[in-house]
């Protein structure tokens, strides 16, 4: 989790146990994808959600590395990232590789009406986004769903499958949340 006050990246949490995080902002700002300043049109105060990852490609240039060091191998590159971004020292963090994929948004006053328009918002001040998307009825979003069983192995990092999100805020909230 990601918090902008004025503009300026001014702390970064990891999810921890899901009650409470661990504080990682100096990590974060050694990540590439991750904008430590924001443009004049971001509101003042900016929460950005999401995931540091390390691609697979990354993660077998380090395991090699590794090999070379005669140290032990990272098990996977989920692991490796959440390790990292834990790190005591922030270079060997930005050495690494991580980065970053934002999977939520929130902030007060001109806020996007719906989920897409936010991500498409985060886009515009320097955020990555994730390359496939589709919105429509269940026909549509089946097909989807369908399609990228397969092009999700193509990605440059692991996924566990294919998130529906229900794209009005409104119904967001009228429908809660859960931690699954």
């Amino acid at each position: 989790s990601l918090r902008y006050e004025g503009g300026e990246l001014v702390e970064a949490l990891t999810r921890g146990d899901g009650e409470t995080g661990e504080l990682v902002t100096e990590n974060a700002r050694t990540i590439a994808d991750i904008p430590l300043v924001l443009p004049l049109d971001a509101p003042r105060s900016l929460t950005v959600r999401g995931e540091a990852f390390l691609s697979r490609r990354r993660w077998e240039e380090l395991n090699h590395q590794r090999d070379a060091r005669r140290e032990p191998r990272f098990a996977n590159p989920r692991n490796a990232a959440s390790g990292t971004l834990k790190l005591l020292d922030s270079r060997e963090v930005a050495a690494r590789g991580l980065s970053f994929l934002p999977w939520q948004a929130l902030w007060q006053g001109d806020e996007a009406s719906d989920h897409a328009r936010s991500m498409t918002q985060l886009e515009t001040w320097g955020f990555g986004t994730m390359p496939a998307h589709a919105s429509g009825d269940l026909g549509t979003m089946l097909d989807f769903i369908a399609t990228q069983a397969e092009a999700r192995l193509r990605l440059p990092f692991d996924t566990d499958g294919v998130v529906l999100k229900v794209l009005d805020f409104g119904v967001q909230k009228q429908l809660g949340a859960t931690d699954r």
